[in-house]
């Protein structure tokens, strides 16, 4: 799946990717500002997010791909 997340502390191609930096950088939070998959936009998923709440969008195999 083609997406893109923006972010404060970046531009990622997935969720994992996400959970994955802030782990490493130790970001407790993320705001995200616009997710765009398959040229559509996704406006009612942007905010604020925790770690975890990152954590179980990406351990979810295959929720955003249906």
């Amino acid at each position: 799946m083609l997406m893109e997340i923006k972010t404060n502390i970046g531009t990622f191609g997935n969720f994992k990717d996400i959970e994955i930096y802030m782990r490493q950088e130790r970001h407790s939070e993320i705001n995200i500002y616009a997710i765009r998959a398959f040229m559509a936009e996704w406006e009612h998923l942007t905010g604020i997010y925790s770690y975890n709440e990152i954590k179980q969008v990406s351990d979810t195999k295959g929720v955003l791909e249906k």
